[in-house]
């Protein structure tokens, strides 16, 4: 599967231009719509910390969040990923498709 694949209405994405230096998402038009859309889940596809997206989950009131283990995981996530050393990086988001159930 293609994450590319699910995007879709109810799909919020932003890029390197819609975050400022410190990394806080700058375009207005992303925040509303994320802040506006109610949506049941976030999911940080970054293996490894990204202060974008974590800066972002700090803020947002979302039942479900899922990452991966980092050292503030628990503070970002409702549910942690432990990648496991020598394992495929694919497995580690099967694992990820099978919680929200699109796999």
């Amino acid at each position: 599967m293609h994450y590319q694949d699910i995007s879709g209405p109810d799909t919020v994405t932003y890029t390197d231009n819609d975050i400022n230096w410190f990394g806080v998402i700058k375009s207005k038009l992303v925040i509303d719509r994320i802040g506006n859309e109610g949506f049941d889940a976030l999911v940080d596809l970054n293996q490894s910390y990204d202060q974008s997206l974590s800066l972002l989950s700090f803020q947002l009131r979302i039942p479900i969040k899922v990452g991966f283990q980092s050292p503030i995981s628990n503070q970002l996530y409702s549910i942690v990923v432990q990648s496991e050393k020598g394992s495929f990086l694919e497995s580690n988001y099967q694992i990820i498709e099978k919680i929200l159930g699109i796999s």
